[in-house]
C-alpha cells in the first residue's frame, strides 16, 4: 500500500526503486547523479504538488544557457517528467 508522497525527493526515491534493475546501471547512476546535482538542492524539499513550470525552468535554464549544456538540460527535464508521471501513475500524487 502506497502513501501519498510528499516531497520531490520522496517521489524521486520511489521512482528510482521502481527503475532499479529495469534500466542499465549507467542510466540509473546518471539519473541519480543528475537529481542530486541539479534537482534536490533546488526543489527536493518542496511538496511535489506545489512544483510549477517556473520551478523546473529555474533548474533547466541555467544548465542550458549559463553552463551551455542544452543536452544535459533536456535530460534533467526528461528525468523530472518521468518521475512525476510515475508518481501520478502509482497514485502517489493526485
Amino acid at each position: 500500500e502506497y502513501k501519498l508522497a510528499e516531497t520531490v525527493s520522496e517521489i524521486f526515491d520511489v521512482y528510482m526503486r521502481h527503475k532499479q534493475g529495469k534500466i542499465a546501471r549507467s542510466t540509473y547512476l546518471n539519473s541519480k547523479s543528475m537529481f542530486e546535482k541539479h534537482v534536490r538542492p533546488k526543489i527536493g524539499y518542496m511538496k511535489a504538488v506545489d512544483v510549477r513550470r517556473a520551478h523546473v525552468l529555474n533548474i533547466i535554464n541555467p544548465i542550458a544557457f549559463e553552463q551551455n549544456k542544452p543536452y544535459q538540460s533536456n535530460r534533467v527535464k526528461e528525468l523530472l517528467s518521468s518521475v512525476f508521471n510515475h508518481a501520478i501513475d502509482q497514485g502517489l500524487l493526485e
